[in-house]
């Protein structure tokens, strides 16, 4: 790479003079003038999404943490120059990345810089001095933007077959599982196994492929693997939290289609008496089209049936919460009601609110139909207009999230 030699060696020039005139003698004069402009060399845009500052990662505090289709990549640690801190701060982020999530990592004083490899489990550690990086440019290509992208792409495609393989064998998978275990068990057990093997396959098949549902059923069992853990927000209009089973019906309970038929059919009184919310029936209006939908997003014209549309919010690295329903309408309202009990959302905007393509989507009241009026933690009402699009939904959806500092991941039918 005779470009990025050439960049380094003037990157390596400016830091040995910074180090000399005393310039960089803090560690946010390091981020400044050693660390951002070695991230841009190696052709990451610093003010773009896929560097995320200030992130947590189990807990330890990553100043930049480098993503690739928003899964960690590469962590970027400072510490303070002239503490002789380098070594132990590389080994705390050795400790972070020992499962491979990210696999890489970098940590520096504007002196010297670690640069780290997990592979195989073992962590490789290379400690060079900043102002000899021209001499290891091979070394540091492995943390190029576009090495790591096609290094990704190769691992979702051995991911997602091996995902393909699994869902294809599934059932002699948990039927041979399931014997194992019942013969250190009882045969007693057998149901009780089976069931929680099921929900083990299904979170492995989650976990190798997110991006594909696998024919595993609902949107809630689907929400209930994703999230087990992270804190959201109460029953969202129109469809089912991803944080909580319904009426508080345990792992082994399925629930009972004749009474979801019922409950989705309920009159706003009822819905009221057990504490339900109804913005899933109220009748829309299609921004699209015009044509009259009711919240689940089935359409008159059969147009739009009932989905899995579940969102999930970041904030840096971490999930920090969700929302899934059977309707984009029902997201949209949910997405609101989190953000503004969660996040001050309502702080972020003016009112009446548009997405970037024009569409309203939160006014200050609204007294038909179309809308659906919630209140934040100081009891401030702001009406959602309902939407049964799923791209203007997803569009409204993110640019809330982003308004309110957060990034977003859909799964399901969007």
């Amino acid at each position: 790479m005779p470009d990025q030699r050439a960049t380094l060696a003037e990157l390596a020039d400016a830091v040995g003079r910074g180090t000399d005139d005393g310039s960089l003698d803090s560690e946010r004069a390091v981020q400044l003038r050693a660390v951002e402009p070695l991230l841009e060399t190696l052709d990451w845009d610093i003010r773009g999404p896929d560097v995320v500052p200030e992130a947590d990662l189990c807990g330890l505090t990553i100043e930049y943490l480098l993503q690739i289709e928003e899964t960690p990549s590469v962590a970027v640690r400072t510490v303070e120059p002239g503490t002789d801190s380098l070594d132990d701060a590389a080994s705390q982020l050795e400790s972070v990345l020992v499962d491979g999530r990210p696999s890489r990592g970098i940590v520096t004083d504007g002196h010297s810089i670690a640069l780290l490899l997990i592979e195989g489990g073992d962590a490789h550690r290379r400690t060079i001095s900043f102002v000899d990086l021209p001499d290891h440019a091979e070394a540091l290509g492995q943390f190029h933007r576009s090495v790591l992208e096609e290094a990704a792409t190769h691992d979702h495609a051995d991911r997602r077959a091996a995902a393909q393989r699994l869902a294809e064998n599934r059932d002699a998978v948990e039927d041979a599982v399931t014997a194992e275990i019942v013969s250190e068990t009882g045969s007693e057990f057998r149901d009780v196994v089976a069931a929680e093997s099921s929900r083990t396959i299904d979170a492995i098949l989650e976990a190798l492929d997110p991006t594909d549902d696998n024919e595993r059923g609902s949107a809630e069992v689907q929400a209930e693997q994703l999230q087990e853990g992270v804190d959201s927000p109460e029953d969202s209009d129109g469809g089912v939290d991803v944080e909580d089973r319904a009426d508080g019906e345990g792992p082994d309970e399925p629930r009972d289609e004749a009474s979801d038929a019922a409950e989705s059919e309920s009159t706003p009184e009822q819905a009221k008496s057990t504490g339900r919310s109804t913005a899933g029936t109220t009748k829309t209006d299609r921004l699209t089209n015009g044509s009259s939908t009711d919240g689940s997003g089935a359409g008159s014209d059969g147009s739009s049936p009932r989905g899995e549309y579940v969102v999930r919010f970041f904030g840096g690295a971490s999930s920090v919460g969700a929302v899934g329903t059977q309707s984009p309408t029902g997201t949209v309202v949910g997405t609101v009601r989190y953000l503004l009990e969660n996040h001050d959302l309502e702080s972020s905007l003016t009112l009446p609110w548009q997405t970037s393509s024009g569409a309203t989507l939160l006014a200050a009241s609204g007294e038909s139909p179309d809308w659906t009026t919630l209140e934040n933690a100081q009891g401030k009402a702001v009406a959602v207009h309902s939407i049964d699009d799923p791209a203007i939904a997803r569009e409204g959806i993110e640019e809330l999230a982003d308004a309110a500092g957060l990034r977003v991941m859909f799964q399901g039918d969007w």
